[in-house]
């Protein structure tokens, strides 16, 4: 878009003539029209926003999942009950 403006101030200095007769056909356009336009290109970009945040959001949900699912393996929770062993839960458990 910011190149596109810098054509037309280029294009206005180099072809005056082309360029006000772009203007003119420019001026002709209803003003509904403008309306319309401006409404179809922000409904073009309220979605894509929401489309990238939804994208994100799925992204950080994915995460979130594959550190739980690292948490909650039970192999790296055997290692670390052999280091702590309580006596007393032992003895307990064995019932005497």
């Amino acid at each position: 878009m910011a190149f596109g403006v810098l054509g037309l101030f280029i294009a206005s200095m180099v072809f005056p003539i082309w360029f006000a007769d772009r203007m003119a056909g420019l001026s002709l356009v209803p003003e509904p029209l403008w309306w319309l336009l401006g409404a179809v290109v922000s409904i073009f970009f309220v979605a894509r926003h929401q489309s990238k945040s939804f994208e994100i959001c799925a992204q950080d949900m994915q995460k979130q999942a594959h550190t739980i699912a690292q948490t909650l393996q039970t192999s790296a929770i055997k290692p670390v009950r052999a280091i702590h062993e309580n006596a007393a839960v032992t003895e307990w458990r064995n019932g005497t």
